[in-house]
């Protein structure tokens, strides 16, 4: 089933807009994109892979003279883009990441796309990343290190009623609900692997060694220890 066959894009882009996680998110994408591209980075090909709503192409679209190509399999997120006037410049491959049509790219960036990998396949595609592009950037959102899966439980539900009772304050009921949702498959053991399962950053740490992926840096950013959750991101080179 694809995300967005229960999620709607249009609650899905007021999630990631406009909050300061999200900001703090994006600043260490750029930060670590222009750590590696340089500056100016113009003609420089960045590939924003599992679009989605399309809130990181039209981020990464404001640095001059980056060249921004987007990638999802989604079809919902090929109409999303064709018919909204800030994204339809974008190039646009309705495609999924081990397709040969993307070509090569100078850095890829995967936003929010991690955790809705199976868990089986996630090294496999942080080997992708790496054939696609040099550079390769990972910004996810994930629970707290844990030793016991009653703690990976106390973990999951501190984050999703901090992620919750965002949703709550801003008025994004249907969020909101999407995310009890979620929370309630957490507490019953039948969380869907591959459609929304969230892990710690040290789990994407395992998952890269098992495919000779050791990251330059990994930046942490959130209420970790009070929520038992925050956002990440991961850089790997070649």
């Amino acid at each position: 089933m694809h995300y967005y066959e229960h999620t709607s894009i249009e609650i899905d882009d007021q999630t990631i807009a406009l909050h300061a996680l999200i900001d703090a998110c994006n600043g260490s994408i750029a930060y670590r994109l222009l750590e590696h591209l340089g500056f100016p980075c113009v003609g420089k090909r960045v590939l924003d892979l599992g679009a989605g709503t399309g809130q990181v192409s039209r981020f990464l679209s404001g640095f001059p003279g980056l060249i921004i190509e987007a990638c999802d399999p989604d079809p919902k997120v090929a109409l999303h883009f064709s018919s909204n006037p800030e994204l339809n410049r974008i190039p646009f491959h309705s495609v999924n990441c081990f397709s040969l049509e993307l070509g090569k790219f100078d850095a890829v960036v995967a936003r929010g796309v991690y955790h809705h990998i199976g868990k089986s396949d996630r090294p496999s595609f942080l080997k992708r990343l790496l054939d696609l592009a040099p550079i390769a950037i990972i910004a996810d959102e994930g629970i707290q290190e844990y030793s016991s899966e009653g703690e990976r439980l106390r973990n999951c539900e501190k984050w999703y009623r901090y992620v919750i009772a965002e949703a709550q304050r801003r008025k994004i009921e249907g969020l909101a609900l999407i995310e009890t949702e979620y929370l309630r498959h957490e507490q019953l053991g039948t969380a869907d692997d591959g459609g929304d399962y969230k892990e710690s950053p040290s789990h994407l740490l395992n998952d890269a060694a098992k495919v000779n992926m050791k990251p330059k840096s990994v930046d942490r950013y959130g209420p970790w220890d009070e929520f038992g959750g925050g956002f990440f991101t991961a850089t790997f080179t070649q």
